[in-house]
């Protein structure tokens, strides 16, 4: 059994075949388990999650009932007298018994924390294939089956965070493996998205050094910086700045200047700059 939750509830059983989980309030209790995985969650609060201010009176059995319809979903080749083992009961409410590895929004920081020590520690292409695979598990806006309530929300800005690293790690790593061009095109559509992620114009600008676009390199770092200023009041951070003055002086690390097949070209030679194109 595999859950996903980052995008639309999405439940797979054996074989990859999707469980049919229709019922909005079912999805939403499924949704706020999984929000909790391992830990229970009162029936106070999953009624207050279901029915916010004013719950029917009958509830507390409506919310029986939806839990025993979830336990033939999950689990139906349990027995009529076998206690469920996924979705259980305990005081003061319920708890998803699952580990950690089939429910996605646990997957995603576990990959990305994995591929960033491989990237530290040499080893570049298993990093590489950890922090695709944290990318691909983003399918849309995480839990997005329950409402807004103040915990949803914090759990879904605690998500939004991995996935931006991973792709900025990702763009570092193909650098490192001579691969500069791919992460150059895998960037551009990235800060189209996040035009104010400053790593993510300093991961473009030393992919564009690696491939010998040193104008460029010098183009997207005014581009960015102009952003700043125009949007937030603010100068690019030192790490923008010292990537700036390296392109400047021809003097990036020695990782970046292997990626590259050849020399930087001068701002003469180089294509128009970044985005004019």
């Amino acid at each position: 059994m595999r859950f996903h939750v980052l995008g639309p509830l999405d439940v797979r059983g054996r074989g990859d075949r999707p469980l049919e989980i229709t019922s909005p309030k079912h999805r939403a209790l499924l949704s706020l388990l999984l929000l909790e995985a391992g830990r229970v969650v009162s029936v106070d609060r999953i009624v207050d999650q279901l029915w916010g201010d004013r719950p029917p009176a009958s509830a507390t059995a409506t919310l029986q009932t939806y839990v025993s319809q979830l336990r033939r979903l999950l689990e139906p080749d349990r027995g009529p007298r076998e206690a469920p083992q996924l979705l259980v009961t305990r005081a003061p409410g319920y708890a998803l018994l699952v580990e950690q590895d089939v429910v996605d929004a646990l997957r995603l920081p576990r990959l990305v924390s994995e591929g960033t020590r491989l990237a530290e520690t040499g080893g570049l292409e298993r990093a590489l294939e950890l922090l695709a695979e944290a990318s691909d598990l983003w399918r849309g806006d995480p839990y997005a089956d329950l409402d807004g309530t103040q915990s949803v929300r914090a759990h879904r800005q605690l998500l939004a965070f991995p996935p931006r690293p991973a792709h900025e790690l990702a763009a570092g790593v193909r650098i490192r493996l001579g691969r500069a061009d791919v992460a150059v095109a895998e960037l551009e559509p990235l800060i189209a998205e996040h035009p104010l992620r400053e790593r993510l114009w300093a991961r473009l600008m030393e992919a564009l050094w690696a491939t010998g676009r040193q104008a460029d390199a010098l183009a997207a770092y005014q581009r960015c910086a102009s952003l700043l200023r125009d949007e937030l009041g603010i100068e690019p951070g030192p790490e923008l700045t010292r990537l700036h003055e390296a392109v400047l002086r021809q003097e990036l690390p020695a990782p970046l200047t292997r990626a590259s097949g050849a020399p930087p070209r001068t701002p003469e030679a180089t294509p128009a700059a970044y985005g004019t194109a």
